[in-house]
């Protein structure tokens, strides 16, 4: 038996002989030598949103993720196990009670109180006495289990981190990741904003947008945009890394390619790949440099142009293929779906999508 299974059979049996029996949780606390921690009930209406402090963009997962936890609240109320961050801030006259963290939670209570639900009350647990704006930064990171954030939403909280005197090494060692993974979170405050919007609609991963734009730089705007218009001819509405590489050329084909490229160059004299080498001289004074030039002429084999012709042929059959297929791939999304088809079983699946993940 393996070490999983003897493991799952001594869970079960555990799990059969064990029976709740509520004990005396004061008497516990003491025995264990426990410490108090303040846990307090506030009014809803009493919590006041920390300005700037909630960095989640309405993607579509996002928004299916509130769905989904408006439901539980509706179902369970806001249950005391997930206390509220806050810090008390003294203005003026008064103390006023602000969340830092927690933000999902406080929409869908505010949904669900709409629908009807009674959430009068929620548990909070202030943070310590001392803690500056770093520590809820890095607490916007680390406090975020249920659905993390996204590559986008942390470079806007590495960014307020930086602003705070973190430097980069810095942020990286207080969230548990490597400054790689912060340069790359940062370097999506650049993309203009067709970029930023397709990644918050789900049109493209932050992943790929950030590929695209380190490569292309502003001419990734086209090439998004043009992947796009592909995708949607294809009857897809999310492009990927896929999407703007192109036909796959067989590795066969480009090994050919390149050995006659390579053959082509070592056939070549001295002279000639001494004067290759050389940089082109601009046009002077309005002339044109390519009609004083004398070109040299280079003899190349029959052989070798039949080479590389039918490499060329080669990769031109492989892009017509793709042609030909993404138009069948356009026709087969364009083509209407027979009635009875569409009313055949499974057509009452109402799921959103969302994945369950912690309260």
């Amino acid at each position: 038996m393996s070490e999983n299974k003897f493991q799952a059979k001594s869970n079960e049996a555990f799990m059969d002989k064990f029976v709740l029996n509520p004990g005396n949780l004061k008497a516990a606390m003491k025995n264990a030598g426990a410490t108090a921690r303040d846990m307090r009930m506030v009014p809803y209406e009493k919590l006041r949103v920390l300005p700037g402090f909630n960095q989640r963009d309405m993607t579509p997962e996002y928004k299916a993720h509130l769905d989904w936890l408006t439901e539980q609240m509706v179902r369970y109320g806001w249950k005391a196990e997930f206390p509220l961050p806050v810090i008390i801030q003294k203005e003026g006259d008064e103390e006023v009670i602000y969340y830092s963290g927690g933000h999902s939670r406080m929409i869908c209570a505010q949904r669900a109180r709409e629908l009807g639900k009674e959430i009068d009350f929620v548990p909070v647990v202030p943070k310590p006495r001392g803690t500056n704006k770093l520590d809820l930064w890095t607490d916007q990171v680390l406090d975020n289990t249920g659905l993390r954030n996204s590559l986008r939403e942390l470079g806007n909280i590495y960014y307020q981190m930086t602003r705070e005197g973190c430097s980069i090494r810095e942020v990286a060692e207080r969230i548990g990741r490597s400054e790689q993974h912060v340069k790359d979170a940062l370097d999506t405050r650049v993309w203009p904003v067709e970029i930023r919007d397709a990644v918050i609609e789900g049109k493209i991963s932050a992943t790929e947008a950030l590929k695209l734009w380190r490569q292309h730089g502003p001419e990734a705007i086209n090439k998004l945009q043009a992947g796009l218009a592909q995708a949607q001819a294809q009857g897809r509405s999310r492009v990927t890394g896929k999407s703007f590489s192109g036909p796959r050329i067989p590795p066969r084909v480009l090994q050919s390619a390149a050995k006659a490229v390579e053959t082509l160059v070592a056939g070549l004299d001295e002279s000639v790949r001494a004067a290759l080498a050389e940089p082109e001289n601009p046009a002077e004074d309005g002339q044109d440099a390519a009609s004083e030039a004398q070109e040299q002429m280079v003899p190349v084999p029959m052989s070798l142009l039949r080479e590389l012709m039918r490499s060329q042929q080669e990769i031109e059959k492989v892009r017509e293929q793709a042609a030909k297929k993404a138009v069948k791939t356009r026709e087969a999304a364009q083509e209407p779906v027979a009635e009875d088809a569409a009313d055949a079983g499974g057509a009452d699946d109402d799921s959103n999508g969302a994945a369950e993940s912690v309260y």
